[in-house]
């Protein structure tokens, strides 16, 4: 009790709940973050909740995010007291995350909204699937999605449904910092995980195996071992 721990988790709006995939105990925080989405909003207020937590908007000075309503996923930042209850906003903004325009994606998360067959909302996201309509698409349900966005909205190529019970360590990503390249054995370190490719055959975007070096910024994607140690990676993207 009275640790502070960073939650990263996946929304599920069929049972308003949570589900945490990573927990990270933290020191000397200076300032707390949520995201999630909007509800008891109250303009005359400047109030709204985040799941439980009473939000207080009444002394930010900035611009809010276009179409801040209920149900709306925000992200904001507060401050470590509560003021009359209410967790203080010195920072919110919208709370989508959207892909870059003109880049390929892939959206792993789940279903906040249903519109209908072919159009759906994964994570706040817009996602249209054209003609094709799509089997299991209901409000709750873990989904991947592979295709180039196309300005707001995700256009999907492959949709697939994903079943509680696959495991999670299939889609595993990390973003970070190249730490020890070690060309003759393939691998480099990754916020503590040993990142592995398959040499010639491995796959590399925006660069090549000749710009692992220390420092260099990249994201890789991969399934995890089973000891949480090590990342074969497939593709290796440098940012």
């Amino acid at each position: 009790m009275g640790d502070v721990i960073e939650v990263d988790a996946l929304f599920d709006a069929a049972t308003g709940r949570y589900g945490a995939t990573r927990v990270e105990r933290k020191n000397g925080v200076t300032a707390f973050a949520l995201r999630g989405p909007v509800s008891r909003l109250d303009p005359a207020a400047k109030t709204f909740d985040i799941d439980t937590e009473r939000i207080s908007y009444a002394t930010f000075a900035g611009a809010l995010p276009a179409g801040l309503a209920n149900r709306a996923p925000v992200r904001v930042r507060l401050q470590t007291a509560q003021v009359g209850g209410a967790w203080v906003v010195f920072r919110i903004g919208d709370g989508v995350q959207r892909p870059p325009a003109g880049e390929q994606v892939r959206l792993d998360g789940r279903v906040s909204a249903v519109v209908s067959a072919t159009r759906f909302s994964v994570e706040g996201l817009a996602v249209n699937t054209g003609a094709r309509k799509t089997a299991g698409v209901v409000l709750g349900v873990r989904v991947e999605i592979e295709r180039a966005p196309s300005g707001d909205t995700v256009v999907a190529a492959k949709l697939k449904v994903k079943s509680e019970g696959e495991p999670q360590a299939q889609d595993f990503e990390l973003r970070g910092s190249v730490a020890l390249p070690n060309t003759a054995a393939s691998s480099f370190i990754v916020r503590g995980v040993t990142v592995t490719y398959s040499g010639a055959s491995a796959e590399f975007r925006n660069g090549t195996a000749a710009g692992l070096a220390n420092s260099a910024n990249v994201e890789v994607r991969g399934k995890l071992s089973a000891n949480g140690t090590q990342l074969p990676a497939t593709p290796i993207t440098f940012r």
